[in-house]
């Protein structure tokens, strides 16, 4: 919701590209195994099986929208396999995951791949980690600047010289004017 993101060809498994051909443009949404519990709906395999293989290098999951988009039928999507460039290994897809609205509600749901935080073989490099993380705190108290203290505490509990930037409410960016980063 904050307009950033990264964008990139997603390669299916058994599909033939013609020559100079790239698929389509897909949200690259990068997630730790813990992030099923909190936030999206996913079906495929069990969800503790799906926390498993996500901390597994060679799995991803899609959205719904892409699912129906390539596959016709979200459940036709597992155990198919999806790439990112066609120098990488292939990765199961394990899982489907609920379109999520990262414009607001009144925008179509974006068409995204799941890929887990930590990887070999991946955008052409021997390994991988995507180190910009968003954690997500489900509370009946976020909002409330108690909360946000007791957060700020548990991490700094771990590391007093970690930063937290950035943070807000979902309400926060739902309901916000711009679409651009927000200001620092």
């Amino acid at each position: 919701m904050t307009g950033g993101g990264w964008h990139d060809p997603v390669f299916v498994e058994n599909h033939t590209y013609a020559e100079g051909e790239l698929p389509a443009l897909r949200a690259f949404k990068f997630i730790s195994p813990g992030y099923l519990g909190l936030s999206a709906h996913a079906s495929g395999r069990p969800r503790d099986h799906l926390e498993r293989y996500l901390q597994e290098n060679l799995v991803a999951m899609v959205s719904e929208n892409v699912a129906r988009e390539l596959w016709h039928d979200p459940s036709a999507a597992l155990g198919n396999a999806s790439a990112s460039s066609s120098k990488d290994d292939w990765r199961e897809i394990i899982g489907v995951v609920g379109d999520i609205y990262d414009e607001g509600v009144s925008k179509p749901a974006a068409v995204s791949i799941y890929w887990p935080l930590m990887m070999d073989h991946f955008e052409s490099d021997d390994s991988f980690a995507f180190r910009d993380v968003t954690f997500v705190l489900r509370s009946s108290r976020t909002g409330s600047e108690s909360f946000m203290n007791e957060a700020r505490q548990a991490v700094w509990s771990l590391n007093p010289n970690l930063p937290l930037a950035d943070v807000h409410s979902l309400d926060f960016f739902i309901s916000a004017p711009w679409r651009g980063l927000p200001s620092r």
